[in-house]
């Protein structure tokens, strides 16, 4: 838990993804809501309070890193789909349709009151000098899409990836500008099994890794509860984020850990590599003084 989390995270932006004393950071996010006595809806929406909560969670269990966003449908959000707050994490009510695609990509960021919270977040951080490693955890283009245009075909399913991978691009720019130092993406549909989708695919993902190298950010990307990639069919500059009974059949792949979001399956292995993070966002409901034995046990 000593590890330098910021040099962990440069060093993975070079391509080292080996380490002694990897780096723990686990999804965690909306549960910070607990430290203020609010809902995670009314902290997500305020820099202040999410900073607050963020920070104090952090400080509680031990962390060198904290999420300033987690994929919670922020983004399709943000482009018009339905979206219920009323639980956590939040639920898809109905998709953006097409016309999402002509959205611009900045003034659906603007107003964005969960969105520009998470960036005004990681200013306030960067510009005070705290420590803390910023993630930030973003929707997987294929994921975004379904999200946006469920089921598109044709030349809507180029557009939707284009679009996707535009509005993704736009985000990690802003959030390099801000001072983030990892992003984080997470797919919760399956990579695209035909030449031409897994074109459109790694197509959407290269200005985002792109983007995210000039600010020195790593791009990492894990599936979850969704096939990913097979042995050396990941986009480059991207870093795999493997389950512990994928890391075997994935041998020669360059990746970080990913346990799964529930504390109670987390063990010690490493595996080697420099990172270990969760699938998903560990549950909001879980008591933080249980979070904080186990992860005090993995120390």
């Amino acid at each position: 838990m000593g590890v330098d989390a910021r040099k962990c995270l440069a060093d993975l932006a070079r391509g080292e993804v080996g380490a002694d004393d990897p780096l723990f950071a686990p999804m965690i996010h909306g549960l910070g809501a607990q430290i203020e006595a609010l809902s995670p809806t009314e902290m997500v929406v305020d820099a202040t309070r999410l900073g607050k909560g963020l920070g104090e969670t952090r400080r509680v269990l031990g962390l060198s890193s904290l999420y300033v966003t987690v994929p919670s449908l922020a983004e399709a959000e943000a482009l018009g789909a339905g979206v219920d707050l009323s639980v956590w994490p939040p639920r898809l009510t109905a998709p953006a349709g097409a016309a999402a695609l002509e959205a611009d990509e900045a003034d659906a960021i603007a107003d964005s009151p969960r969105l520009q919270a998470s960036l005004e977040l990681t200013r306030r951080l960067s510009a005070t000098g705290d420590d803390a490693a910023l993630l930030v955890g973003l929707t997987g283009p294929a994921t975004l899409v379904e999200q946006l245009v469920p089921g598109s075909t044709g030349e809507e399913r180029e557009d939707a990836f284009d679009y996707a991978g535009g509005f993704l691009t736009a985000l990690v720019r802003a959030f390099g500008e801000a001072g983030a130092h990892a992003v984080v993406l997470q797919e919760t549909v399956a990579a695209p099994d035909d030449e031409d989708g897994r074109e459109l695919w790694e197509d959407a993902l290269t200005p985002v890794a792109n983007v995210a190298r000039f600010h020195k950010m790593p791009v990492l990307l894990g599936f979850v509860g969704a096939a990913g990639p097979g042995p050396g069919d990941w986009p480059d500059q991207i870093v795999p984020c493997l389950a512990p009974g994928e890391t075997a059949a994935q041998a020669g792949d360059d990746h970080v850990l990913m346990l799964p979001a529930d504390p109670a399956t987390w063990r010690g292995s490493a595996d080697g590599t420099a990172m270990i993070l969760t699938a998903g966002e560990v549950a909001v409901d879980t008591r933080i003084a249980d979070l904080k034995t186990v992860i005090k046990a993995l120390a």
